[in-house]
């Protein structure tokens, strides 16, 4: 009975030290305001590290000014202490996503409270770039001939908007050749005149070398 009793006794005070334990844990006011600005000194950055040769698309980001205090998550529960930043800098390599990236900034005092959050849009190589279609159409710098973009871009997207602008191509050329057929008495007029410009001129030479 003793050892039933000694058993609970153990359970209760671990239980009580655990409870003092977890509200230790919490943060004040006081250190939500401190930690806040902690945070608001990080300033996210990438770089463009991607190898055009083998296409192996990815980014070099890095987030500066971090605190030993403060710890970076983002949306796919990835995590980096600021206990391991160098000189209060974390970088690491990262594949770009269609959508923006969320990176949430806590405290290794009270993880419950998100400090900051940054959003980080990773620009994805567009391979319809380089296509004979975009170059043909070069001129009017469409969306889905950038190199580097933002926007989801398939097959469906890229012919749609291509097939557009080649109405668009058609229409022009097709105004242009009906402006001239609808005024072709002025280009007769105008090649007349300029013919007979071409005629006098030539004939006021001859009569200037005659006259020498």
């Amino acid at each position: 009975m003793n050892k039933y009793l000694k058993l609970i006794f153990v359970v209760i005070i671990a239980f009580i030290f655990n409870i003092f334990d977890v509200y230790a844990e919490e943060c004040d006011s006081e250190d939500i305001d401190r930690l806040r600005v902690l945070a608001s000194n990080i300033k996210v950055s990438y770089e463009n590290v991607s190898d055009m040769k083998t296409y192996d698309i990815k980014y070099l980001v890095s987030f500066s000014n971090v605190d030993k205090e403060l710890i970076i998550v983002d949306s796919n529960y990835n995590q980096w202490d600021g206990k391991n930043a160098k000189d209060g800098v974390i970088s690491f390599e990262r594949e770009p996503e269609y959508s923006s990236i969320k990176y949430r900034i806590y405290s290794d005092k009270c993880s419950e409270k998100s400090l900051k959050t940054f959003s980080v849009e990773l620009p994805m190589f567009n391979s319809y770039y380089d296509s004979d279609e975009c170059k043909r159409l070069s001129k009017y710098n469409l969306n889905v001939c950038q190199e580097w973009t933002n926007d989801y871009i398939d097959d469906e997207i890229f012919l749609d908007t291509v097939e557009k602008y080649n109405i668009k191509e058609e229409n022009s050329s097709f105004n242009i050749i009906k402006y001239v057929s609808s005024h072709i008495y002025l280009v007769v007029i105008a090649g007349v005149l300029l013919f007979g410009l071409v005629i006098f001129l030539i004939i006021r030479a001859r009569k200037r070398s005659v006259l020498e």
